[in-house]
């Protein structure tokens, strides 16, 4: 009997390892945003993070067949598409901070407080407020928020801050 038990968790763990994403490797792929185009659609509002008219789908065309395998079966056994797009008016207010702490912010903040704000604690202020690369595991919906929000932070840090 407990050797039929053995063999029984044996086969689950195999077929676990074979199917399933080991939540220690760091499969790559993304999220996107889809507008929904059956209804009127301002387009400025979804960038913005003003309206709900979108879906949230995990994009695998940039992995290879045997981690899109995995990630698919992650996807439908969690049902992770529909869990994110529970979460969208979070994913907005991430948007909305994200467009608060733009290049300009930021200089405007270490020109007005120069000795209150220097270049590197704001970066951490911003890294608190929203979710670092480093840090996404450890966050509630880390990686969506990274792939979707943090991306625009960054994007707007092409400018360096302007120094008194």
């Amino acid at each position: 009997k407990k050797n039929l038990q053995r063999k029984l968790v044996t086969n689950l763990k195999n077929e676990i390892k074979n199917h399933f994403n080991d939540s220690k490797k760091n499969f790559i792929f993304n999220f996107e945003r889809k507008i929904n185009l059956n209804n009127t659609v301002d387009f400025v509002e979804v960038s913005l993070g003003k309206s709900l008219n979108y879906q949230i789908e995990i994009d695998t065309t940039s992995t290879n067949e045997n981690e899109k395998y995995m990630v698919y079966n992650n996807a439908a056994l969690f049902q992770l598409e529909a869990v994110y797009n529970e979460h969208k008016r979070y994913i907005n207010r991430k948007i909305e901070q994200s467009y608060i702490l733009n290049n300009l912010y930021k200089s405007q903040l270490q020109n007005q407080f120069p000795t209150l704000f220097h270049e590197h604690s704001i970066d951490n202020m911003i890294d608190l407020i929203l979710i670092d690369k480093g840090n996404q595991r450890n966050e509630v919906l880390g990686k969506l928020v990274y792939e979707l929000v943090a991306k625009n932070v960054k994007s707007q840090s092409i400018v360096p801050l302007l120094r008194n």
